[in-house]
């Protein structure tokens, strides 16, 4: 019969590996767990894509309106991750996730008593724009903008308003996700209109690559005049609530 050869392994080298895979899995726990702690924070705070105040730029949220919320927190002395999501997306998590804020939201009735509300951070002034290619609109009354087809955001100030007209999604309007959806259905000719603001239109018309006098703003929407806010939702701890408010009291004492 022939003879097994068994190799068995020198317990010292069986030691030496069992040690160095424990170091092995304590180097791995310990780069986890300082990678965690290195992304959590004290608030997220969510926007939607609205150039030229909240955009995505080099990897992270910037512009003018970011920047005026950056400052804020920071005198907060909290730490805050920044994220843009579609409107109705982000609202949601400002409305339903602890700790977190959002802007540039409008203080509607009927979100007022949902959020405790910080700065004050754009000043927006609505208006339907229209393709230049397309004189002949007439938005003269109500029953007139409703032989059209209007593109506005989710959940958005402007959807609201549709709604409040009695406007109805699939014959009126239609929804988008983001700003930049409206504006690509508008530039390719499959709606009529759109609802944004005024000081935007260059910005938008620069970031499609577009003439300045592709579009044009048809009717102003005085009722649609309104403040952006930074704004937070109720579940907020009660601690960082209080930090928050401390540094709207200076704020607004300067």
């Amino acid at each position: 019969m022939p003879r097994i050869r068994l190799n068995i392994i020198d317990p010292k080298v069986l030691v030496l590996l069992m040690l160095s895979k424990i170091t092995l899995l304590a180097l791995c726990l310990t780069f986890f767990y300082k990678a965690t702690a290195a992304v959590a924070v004290d608030l997220n705070i969510v926007t939607e894509l609205s150039p030229p105040h909240q955009l995505w730029e080099k990897n992270h949220v910037g512009g003018p309106a970011t920047d005026k919320v950056k400052a804020f927190i920071q005198k907060t002395g909290l730490t805050a991750n920044y994220d843009i999501y579609p409107w109705a997306r982000a609202y949601n998590k400002a409305l339903k996730e602890p700790d977190t804020l959002i802007y540039s939201i409008a203080k509607t009735p009927e979100r007022a008593n949902l959020f405790h509300w910080l700065i004050p951070v754009v000043e927006y002034k609505f208006g339907f724009v229209a393709l230049s290619s397309n004189k002949s609109i007439d938005l003269s009354s109500i029953e007139k903008i409703s032989k059209y087809v209007i593109a506005v955001q989710r959940n958005d100030f402007a959807h609201d308003w549709m709604l409040s007209q009695g406007f109805e999604e699939g014959k009126n309007f239609m929804i988008c996700a983001d700003i930049d959806c409206s504006w690509n259905l508008l530039l390719n000719n499959n709606i009529d209109l759109i609802i944004d603001s005024q000081q935007f239109i260059d910005d938008m018309l620069a970031r499609f690559n577009k003439p300045k006098d592709t579009v044009y703003l048809v009717k102003d929407l005085p009722e649609l005049s309104t403040t952006g806010y930074l704004a937070v939702g109720k579940n907020i701890a009660p601690e960082k609530l209080l930090k928050l408010q401390a540094a709207f009291n200076s704020v607004t004492q300067h």
